[in-house]
This record gives structure tokens, C-alpha cells and sequence, in this order.
């Protein structure tokens, strides 16, 4: 799938499936809600998305998770 077309479906309110980076095999998943808007990061043709992880604490920091480790998306509704 085309990162445009990927990036627009990883909209504001969609539940997402990522990769925790850093992590070697196997690879652990998380879930998370999207917060803000994808942010291009010039240096690596990429997209960093800011996602808040389900069952962090209340008041936690949201984190940037790069756009190809979302492995799947769930628009809002």
C-alpha cells in the first residue's frame, strides 16, 4: 500500500497496530488511538505518527511511531 494512502487511513481517532521498535524476533505489537496528524521526516522519506498507547496510564505521553511499522488500521466509528 502507498504511504499516501496508508497515512490518510492512520487519520486522527483510528486505532492502530504497530511494531515496538527496537525489538528483535520475535516482534512485539502494540495498539494505540492516533493523536496528530502524520508528520514527514525528510532524512528517511517516512511518516512519524503520534500515537497514544492503550492502557498507558492517564496523562502519559503519546509516542512517534514511524508510519511502516503500522501494520494495521481501524478508522474511527
Amino acid at each position: 500500500m502507498g504511504s499516501e494512502v496508508f497515512v490518510r487511513a492512520a487519520g486522527i481517532g483510528s486505532t492502530v497496530t504497530y511494531l515496538v521498535a527496537g525489538q528483535v524476533l520475535p516482534r512485539l505489537c502494540r495498539r494505540g488511538e492516533v493523536v496528530g496528524e502524520a508528520v514527514p521526516d525528510a532524512e528517511t522519506d517516512g511518516n512519524w505518527i503520534l500515537v497514544r498507547t492503550h492502557g498507558c496510564p492517564d496523562g502519559a505521553a503519546p509516542e512517534w511511531v514511524r508510519e511502516s511499522d503500522i501494520i494495521d488500521v481501524v478508522a474511527p466509528g
